[in-house]
């Protein structure tokens, strides 16, 4: 598979984000197409698909109306989850406590069940990671839970890399505190699609490998265009 499409149609759904922020993301009749090996930079307002386009590519969601093709066929009820990871997402137990584990414990079964790495140390060192922070969840890290979030994914041996839509000032804090943009060419060099939804074209520029604009005219109406707004200032 070196190729994926994405046709969608009209659709809005509640997402949480890894910053524990839960809003509504809507989608829209549109066609969207990754490569292997490509930085993808998804340039809109929040509200146009930015970030559903991160999570139904993660597996985050399920697939609703959308068609998926991986090259030229149409695959019924992929497996996204399988082969896409949402960046930044908190780790939990599996099994029927909803807790949220260590970034070790998550890591440990990434080895264990997928053998990229011999032992977490190898995951810690060509990663860069705190030891001491490997205690706590996801949830309790600061800018390196990009990175460790990265990591696991990459022990997992996904291939599509997902992460949340930023605005300006968070996009670029996000990725210069972490530093998880380091890893970025190894990822193209493998293969890998990285997904970066962001609010600002320049966001991505110098980044990005292609650039996908989302251009909804809901989203481009301005208020002293309408008539009702003349008539009443």
């Amino acid at each position: 598979m070196e190729k994926i499409k994405i046709v969608t149609k009209q659709r809005v759904e509640q997402l949480k984000n890894p910053f524990d922020e839960i809003q509504y993301d809507c989608l829209y009749e549109n066609t969207f197409v990754f490569e292997r090996g490509k930085i993808y930079g998804i340039v809109s307002e929040y509200g146009e698909g930015g970030e559903m386009i991160s999570a139904i590519m993660s597996g985050t969601i399920p697939i609703n109306q959308e068609d998926i093709f991986f090259d030229k066929e149409k695959v019924e009820n992929p497996d996204m989850h399988s082969i896409g990871w949402y960046v930044g997402k908190s780790e939990y137990h599996r099994g029927l406590m909803h807790r949220e584990i260590s970034a070790k414990k998550a890591l440990t079964e990434a080895v264990k069940k997928y053998q990229r790495y011999q032992n977490v140390d190898e995951v810690v060192k060509d990663f860069h990671l705190s030891v001491d922070r490997l205690d706590y969840p996801l949830s309790q890290y600061s800018g390196e839970k990009w990175r460790a979030s990265l990591a696991i994914g990459y022990a997992c041996k996904k291939e599509i890399f997902c992460f949340s839509w930023m605005s300006t000032i968070r996009f670029t804090d996000i990725l210069l505190s972490s530093g998880v943009f380091r890893f970025f060419k190894r990822l193209k060099e493998e293969g890998c699609i990285v997904i970066l939804p962001t609010s600002y074209k320049n966001n991505v520029s110098g980044l990005a490998d292609d650039v996908i604009e989302i251009d909804n005219a809901q989203y481009k109406s301005v208020l002293s265009d309408s008539q009702y707004f003349r008539e009443h200032f």
